[in-house]
């Protein structure tokens, strides 16, 4: 029995140690993550204590025509990305400063507003990653959210060495389910992997949670997909843009985000092409950047600062 415990010990040492050696090695089990400091090669992360930590969030607005139904609809898209830190074991932020289980995580919160006719549609996603990316690959939460006349859905995932995803819906199909899905590549993070640092981003052929939003809208069911993604140099203008896209055929699905390297990879434009519900044609949808700006908008929440929605574009 000595010999076994031993034994067991010197493979729970060699297994931490080969982790501190092989940085892009997830532990599946959630106390080692929580509990020792992981070294990372700083390549693939960019430094965000100057822009990030500096009190303020980037608030990114994008003048939105989307594709629902069988027309294209004018709108509003708002991406306002920040770093915070977030507990991963609780997978909330860490509002109170506990020290274990903290790590910091670059937040996106993306929101599309725009009429169908006579209603109102609003979509909202929030995804939260680890600014050490590689440390625990994937994003650790996504919530999701879709609000119009006929009713609601949300969606909740959280990647616990597999996602767990959590759907409440209003509409038959889907209903109250809950999946379990390998953990793959989330087409939710890839805006914030572009941001991180375009090094982390999935080229080629791989698998991908297709964006939930999407998946909700179109009645999909919640699995990975195959997708190729590729990077490409664009003129835009004067502006020398980069265009990371991603093809998923069994959707006939693909998207476009235009980054601009000069400005830490401020994503100026967004396209998806799709079919979509009623004839099965494929439209495009795009957001195309308005004004970005960095604000404590937590702390304008007076009346009197409603004037400057207007210098940020915002309808």
């Amino acid at each position: 029995m000595k010999v076994r415990s031993l034994h067991l010990k010197i493979i729970a040492l060699f297994s931490l140690f080969s982790c501190e050696m092989k940085p892009k090695v997830v532990e599946e089990d959630s106390s080692l993550l929580i509990k020792k400091s992981y070294v990372y090669d700083p390549s693939v992360s960019l430094d965000f204590n100057g822009e990030y930590f500096s009190g303020e969030a980037q608030i990114l607005v994008y003048e939105l025509q989307k594709a629902r139904y069988d027309s294209i609809h004018n709108g509003e898209a708002i991406l306002v990305q920040v770093v915070e830190p977030f507990l991963y074991k609780e997978q909330v932020k860490n509002d109170q400063g506990e020290a274990e289980g903290s790590l910091n995580i670059l937040k996106s919160n993306y929101f599309e507003r725009f009429s169908t006719g006579v209603y109102d549609y609003a979509l909202m996603t929030s995804t939260f990653t680890p600014l050490r990316y590689d440390t625990l690959q994937h994003s650790i939460k996504i919530t999701s959210s879709i609000q119009d006349w006929c009713g609601q859905t949300l969606l909740h995932l959280n990647n616990r060495g597999v996602f767990n995803l959590q759907m409440n819906s209003y509409f038959q199909k889907e209903g109250d389910s809950t999946f379990e899905i390998d953990r793959t590549w989330q087409e939710d993070e890839i805006m914030n992997l572009i941001r991180l640092s375009e090094a982390v981003l999935p080229l080629d052929n791989f698998k991908i949670l297709p964006k939930t939003a999407f998946l909700s809208t179109n009645h999909i069911t919640p699995k990975s997909y195959g997708a190729f993604g590729q990077i490409k140099n664009e003129m835009m203008d004067t502006l020398a843009l980069k265009v990371y896209s991603i093809s998923i055929p069994e959707l006939k699905r693909t998207v476009r985000y235009y980054y601009d390297p000069s400005r830490e990879n401020l994503i100026t434009k967004i396209e998806e092409e799709y079919p979509t519900v009623f004839d099965g044609k494929i439209r495009k949808s795009t957001a195309i950047l308005k004004s970005s700006q960095k604000m404590p908008y937590w702390e304008l929440n007076a009346p009197s600062n409603k004037k400057l929605r207007k210098k940020m574009g915002l309808k």
